[in-house]
Formats: C-alpha cells, structure tokens, sequence
C-alpha cells in the first residue's frame, strides 16, 4: 500500500478505500486508471482518475486476482499481507 501511495501520490484513505471496480484496465493505452468513489475535493474538480502505469500495475494485479468488483483491492486480513511482512498468523 505505501509503494502505491508513493508512486501514485495518493492519499492514504484513497489506497485503503481502493475496490476492485473502481479500477479502469479496459483502456488501450497501456494505463489502468483508478477512480475513487469520492474523495475530499470532489465537488470543487470533479472526479479524479489515477493512471497507474506499469510499476503501479506490477503491485497491484496479484491482490485482484479472483476477487469480487465490490472486494477491497487490499485487505489485512490476506494470509499474504502477513507473509510479506513477516508476520506469523495475526
């Protein structure tokens, strides 16, 4: 989550509140864009895409894979949150 958010420039509430639909990879540029269901300056500019390129995909696509559009892109609570950092069964 902090790699995404350094890259990207995110605040932290928008990479914790991150869904699998809010995640656009249908274009043909080579960009998936993430569009959060809102955030705190919304009704002053609209919407705000995310491109994520290909490092930001790269970190992303393992934590999408068979997981429902409503689930969280990351979760605490994945048997592989807790390998990664080293952690024993929280």
């Amino acid at each position: 989550m902090v790699q995404i958010q350094w890259l990207t420039g995110m605040r932290p509430s928008e990479v914790f509140n991150m869904r699998v639909s809010d995640i656009d990879r249908s274009r043909k540029n080579g960009l998936w864009y993430y569009v959060p269901g809102s955030h705190k300056t919304e009704e002053h500019i609209g919407k705000k895409p995310i491109p994520l390129g290909k490092p930001e995909q790269k970190l992303i696509a393992p934590y999408l894979i068979g997981k429902k559009p409503e689930s969280a892109v990351f979760s605490p609570r994945r048997k592989e949150f807790y390998h990664e950092i080293g952690t024993k069964n929280v």
